[in-house]
């Protein structure tokens, strides 16, 4: 690690390393979400396309599929249409995504954009709920 930003990169996949096993031990398997180069924001965005398309966590589909793709891509998110029909597939587990600076960031533009968003479904519980 060279930079502050190598170490929250790092420290991002570890938190999310560390809710992905607490998730496996609590029998949740396989959700279908890792972390990639993009970091653990990425996956707040994929699993909000997940919640999107189904109709989950208080979200209703308002914007076609390319319209939506383009919304997060304007705010810095890029989206492409084919992963917004991908994910009416894939499978949506909740509180799989730890509360990050940067995941904090893209939640409140969701929140923002989707005021009916039930958000707090997408993050990780806090320890004394």
């Amino acid at each position: 690690m060279k930079t502050v930003k190598d170490y929250e990169n790092w420290d991002e996949f570890y938190q999310f390393a560390i809710l992905r096993d607490q998730l496996h031990t609590s029998g949740v398997q396989g959700f279908g979400v890792r972390a990639t180069n993009k970091g653990v924001t990425d996956i707040l965005r994929r699993l909000f396309l997940r919640g999107y398309t189904q109709e989950l966590c208080g979200l209703t589909r308002s914007m076609s599929y390319r319209e939506l793709a383009e919304w997060l891509t304007q705010r810095g998110y890029e989206t492409t249409i084919d992963e917004v029909k991908n994910a009416k597939r894939a499978k949506f587990v909740e509180h799989t995504v730890p509360k990050t600076t940067s995941v904090m960031v893209l939640a409140t533009i969701l929140t923002e954009g989707f005021p009916s968003i039930e958000i707090d479904k997408f993050l990780e519980l806090d320890q004394n709920e």
